[in-house]
């Protein structure tokens, strides 16, 4: 908990996001791509890692920066991976314990390979609310009642998104992802907008 921290251990856990991410930043200056792999706990906070979640939230502000300046940088706020990782290696009380507080879906590797070779593929990106992506965040009806999120006004459009996926029939399952893949993608590139193919981005 945040009143009960050291100041050693905020350091512990915010020193590899911040001071890493800085020196790549400052000593790198001419890379062809720049990827932070974040944690939506920067977005939605978590009770008892405030000094990760604020490590988390400074690298989505330099990609932002990055990107305001014209430089390559994308990051990545992620939720539990499949098959690798603590979560994946943890028991099914952890997992269950984590599903719990974060409000998180399970993202599959697949899909994070994905999102990685979108970023190398595309560096550069036109806005800086385009550099940081988001996922995993749970749909309004799978959060707990006790979440925080579920309180936070600022989650309140989860509940026009839950809405707007089962009108479209689009279920939270793999394949159903796929399709809201492809809806992301066709607003993002209306017909006749360009010749690119479609590269799987996820939101």
């Amino acid at each position: 908990m945040l009143e009960r921290i050291t100041h050693k251990q905020w350091q512990r856990a915010i020193l590899p996001k911040v001071a890493g991410t800085m020196n790549l930043h400052r000593h790198l200056p001419s890379l062809d791509f720049f990827i932070m792999l974040s944690s939506m706990t920067g977005i939605t906070g978590h009770v008892s890692q405030a000094n990760y979640a604020a490590g988390n939230t400074f690298q989505d502000a330099l990609a932002r920066h990055r990107t305001a300046y014209g430089k390559p940088a994308v990051v990545l706020d992620l939720g539990p991976v499949s098959s690798v990782g603590f979560v994946a290696q943890a028991d099914d009380d952890v997992r269950a314990r984590v599903a719990r507080t974060l409000g998180s879906t399970v993202l599959p590797l697949s899909r994070m390979l994905r999102l990685i070779g979108e970023a190398i593929r595309h560096p550069l990106r036109g806005h800086p609310d385009d550099s940081q992506v988001v996922t995993c965040i749970a749909l309004y009806d799978g959060l707990s009642d006790d979440m925080a999120a579920k309180r936070d006004r600022r989650f309140g459009t989860l509940q026009v998104g839950t809405a707007a996926v089962g009108s479209a029939g689009i279920k939270t399952t793999p394949a159903g992802m796929d399709r809201l893949d492809e809806l992301v993608y066709e607003l993002a590139h209306p017909a006749g907008g360009g010749n690119e193919s479609r590269s799987g981005e996820l939101v």
